[in-house]
C-alpha cells in the first residue's frame, strides 16, 4: 500500500517522478510527523506574534494598497479576501492540474513558514484524497503578487461556497461540506492570504506541461529519425566524431537518440541520392538539441519553484516574528514558460519542413505520395494542416514578460504576466501532438514506397504496435480521425 501514497515531508525534496504520481488518481497524501511539528511550530510562531499587537501585514492589515489599514476583525478580513479575490473568469483549469495546484500548496504549507494551522492543511489533504476538486476559473492571476484569482477560488470551497468536481461531476460548496459532513472551515489570522499567496496555479501549469513533453519528445524522436530514414538522407552529421566537436549537451543527446533509432535499419543500405541534406534532416541535432536543452533548463527553474516557498509574510523560526517577502513574484516561472514556449516553435516548424519535403516529390518518392496522381491528391492538403498548426503554434509563442501592466494602484507596480505564459504554453500542446502525428503518416507513407526495406528495430516495434490498433489506408481517405489515432497512439506508448 506504501506506493499509492505520498508521505509529504518537508526535509525531503519534490522530484519530478513524485509530480508524475500526484496525477494517478489512486494516490493519496498524508503528512509525516515532521510536517506536521513543522506546521504546528509555525503557527504557534504566529499567535505569539499575534499577542505582542504588531502590526503584521495580511494578518490584522488590509491588502496590496490598503497595507496601511489596520483591521481588528482577523476572521473576516481573511474571509472577505478569499471572496473578494475570487474574480477569475475563462474556462475551468483542468483537474489534473487542479490536483498538481492542491499539491503544491499543501507541500508549501508542511515547511511550517505560513503560519496555518494543521486543521486548514488536513481539510485540503482530506479533498485531495476524496476527489474533490475546486473548479478554479483559468484566466485572472497576473503571476506577480502570487497567482492571487485562481488560488482564492482553490480555496472558497473551503467557506462552503464556490464549486468542486466530485466524480465527473460539478457540485456546490455547500454539497461538498455535506459529503465531508464539514462545517464551513472559519480562516484563522493570516490563513486566507497564505491560501492565496504562492505561485501554484503557475507552477501546476508548467509542471503538467513537462510532463506531458515527456512524451512528445519520445514521439518527435522516433518521428524524426523515421522521416530521415525513408528520405534516404545521410547519417554522417550524426557520427559521434562529428558530434564531439561541439560539446552541447542537447545536441549530442539528440545526435545518439537518432542514431541509436537507426542502427540496424535496411534503408541506411540504400544510396544516398544526395551529397548533403536539408536543415530540417541534418540539423536535428543542433535545432531540437537546443531545444531540448531549454527544456531541460526550464524543469531546474521549475524545481527550484516547486520547493520553495512562494508565501508572504513568512515565519521566520529563529527570530520568532513574521517577515515581508517577494517570493509569489512569478517573473522567474514565466520567463521559463516564455522561452520555452518560442523554443518549442522549432519542434513544431521543422517537422512542417519535413512533411512538406516528403510530399515534394523528390528522392524517388512520388509526388504528394500518391501512386494515382491526378485522381488522388494524396497527402496534399495534410501539410495545409500542418502549416496553420505551426502558424497557431508560432503566435503562442509571442512573450508575456514585456508587457507588465500595473495594478493595486501603483502598489504591484511590476507584474510577470507569467500565469498568461503557462496558459498559452498549455496550448502548445495539441498542435504539437497533432504536428507529430500528420509527419508520422507522411512517414509511414513514404516508407511504402521503399520496398520491403526495415526501418530501425525500435520504430518499426512502434509501427507493429501501431498497425494492431488501426491501419492507415492506402488510398485517398479521411485523415482527421487517423491523425487523432496517431495522437493517442504515441500518449499511451
Amino acid at each position: 500500500m506504501e506506493n499509492h501514497f505520498i508521505s509529504l515531508n518537508p526535509e525531503v525534496p519534490i522530484t519530478f517522478a513524485q509530480l508524475r504520481k500526484v496525477l494517478d488518481t489512486s494516490i493519496q497524501l498524508r503528512l509525516s510527523d515532521t510536517a506536521r511539528s513543522r506546521i504546528e511550530e509555525g503557527y504557534r510562531i504566529l499567535q505569539e506574534q499575534l499577542k505582542k499587537e504588531e502590526v503584521i501585514y495580511g494578518v490584522n492589515t488590509g491588502f496590496g494598497a490598503l497595507a496601511n489599514e489596520r483591521v481588528s476583525d482577523l476572521q473576516t478580513l481573511q474571509e472577505n479576501l478569499i471572496r473578494s479575490h475570487s474574480s477569475g473568469v475563462g474556462s475551468p483549469v483542468p483537474i489534473p492540474i487542479v490536483r498538481l495546484m492542491l499539491f503544491l500548496k499543501i507541500a508549501m504549507f508542511c515547511k511550517g513558514y505560513s503560519g496555518v494551522s494543521l486543521e486548514l492543511v488536513e481539510r485540503l489533504i482530506e479533498w485531495f484524497n476524496k476527489g474533490l476538486y475546486p473548479v478554479v476559473p483559468c484566466m485572472g492571476s497576473l503571476g506577480a503578487s502570487g497567482d492571487l484569482a485562481p488560488l482564492a477560488h482553490l480555496a472558497l470551497p473551503l467557506l462552503g461556497e464556490g464549486a468542486l468536481w466530485y466524480q465527473n461531476r460539478r457540485i456546490s460548496g455547500t454539497k461538498a461540506l455535506e459529503i465531508l459532513q464539514k462545517k464551513p472551515y472559519k480562516l484563522q489570522p493570516k490563513e486566507g492570504l497564505a491560501l492565496i499567496n504562492g505561485t501554484q496555479f503557475m507552477q501546476a501549469y508548467l509542471a503538467y506541461v513537462l510532463l506531458q513533453l515527456e512524451k512528445i519528445w519520445k514521439a518527435y524522436l522516433y518521428t524524426a529519425a523515421y522521416s530521415l530514414d525513408v528520405f534516404l538522407c545521410r547519417l554522417e552529421p550524426y557520427m559521434p566524431e562529428v558530434q564531439a566537436l561541439q560539446a552541447y549537451e542537447g545536441q549530442q543527446y539528440i545526435a545518439e537518440q537518432i542514431r541509436d533509432l537507426l542502427k540496424d535499419s535496411q534503408l541506411q543500405q540504400l544510396p544516398r541520392p544526395a551529397v548533403q541534406d536539408p536543415y530540417s534532416f541534418r540539423c536535428i541535432p543542433q535545432i531540437y538539441g537546443a531545444v531540448w536543452d531549454t527544456y531541460q533548463r526550464v524543469k531546474e527553474q521549475l524545481l527550484i519553484a516547486v520547493n520553495g516557498v512562494s508565501d508572504n509574510p513568512v515565519v521566520l523560526w529563529e527570530r520568532r516574528r513574521l517577515a515581508p517577502t517577494a517570493h509569489f513574484h512569478g517573473q522567474p516561472l514565466a520567463l521559463a514558460a516564455d522561452q520555452l514556449r518560442i523554443a518549442l516553435v522549432a519542434l513544431g516548424a521543422m517537422a512542417e519542413r519535413r512533411i512538406y519535403l516528403l510530399l515534394s516529390g523528390k528522392r524517388n518518392l512520388p509526388k504528394f505520395l500518391t501512386a494515382n496522381p491526378g485522381i488522388e491528391s494524396g497527402y496534399m492538403l495534410l501539410q495545409y494542416t500542418a502549416a496553420a498548426l505551426v502558424n497557431q503554434l508560432q503566435s503562442l509563442a509571442m512573450p508575456v514578460t514585456p508587457f507588465s501592466i500595473p495594478t493595486s494602484d501603483g502598489q504591484e507596480d511590476f507584474v510577470s504576466m507569467g500565469a498568461n505564459a503557462v496558459l498559452k504554453l498549455y496550448e502548445q500542446l495539441p498542435l504539437l501532438q497533432r504536428i507529430q502525428a500528420i509527419e508520422w503518416m507522411c512517414a509511414r507513407r513514404a516508407h511504402h514506397f521503399r520496398g520491403n526495406y526495415h526501418s530501425g528495430s525500435a520504430i518499426e516495434v512502434a509501427i507493429a504496435q501501431q498497425d494492431l490498433q488501426f491501419k492507415i489506408p492506402e488510398q485517398d481517405h479521411p485523415s482527421d480521425t487517423l491523425i487523432e489515432q496517431i495522437v493517442q497512439f504515441w500518449q499511451y506508448n
